[in-house]
């Protein structure tokens, strides 16, 4: 049951981050800068100010992530954050960095692979990353 609700809650971030960045008028500059800096400096969006946005943005919803994952596992260390981390960037690159439903994607086979990897083969990934194996 926790399960589902962090799904839920990723979800609905997701649908959120995904409403702000293809509806608003910020995510539309954004866009822009993401296109073309110094068009969109010529065009009178406050580039400074949309970058500034955009990292508070990543961070909070990094913020989130590491509330559900602390969450989920019941302990918070301080290296916690590395192997999500990594596993994140991983799912960007295979759905494509810049990419909302790539990345999304990219998570959801990442997932799979990782679970079916660990039923078939009967070790984790994590565990073998820490034992050095």
């Amino acid at each position: 049951m926790p399960q589902l609700v962090l799904m839920l809650v990723a979800a609905i971030l997701m649908f959120l981050l995904q409403r702000y960045v293809m509806h608003s008028r910020e995510g539309r500059a954004m866009r822009a800068i993401a296109l073309d800096q110094k068009a969109s400096l010529l065009m009178g969006v406050n580039v400074n100010k949309v970058i500034s946005r955009t990292f508070f943005i990543g961070s909070a919803l990094a913020g989130a992530a590491g509330v559900m994952a602390a969450a989920y596992y019941g302990t918070i260390d301080f290296l916690m954050g590395f192997v999500i981390g990594l596993k994140a960037f991983t799912a960007a690159v295979i759905g494509g960095i810049g990419n909302l439903y790539g990345a999304m994607l990219g998570g959801i086979v990442l997932g799979l692979l990782e679970s079916f990897g660990t039923h078939f083969l009967g070790v984790s990934g994590v565990t073998c990353l820490r034992s050095g194996s």
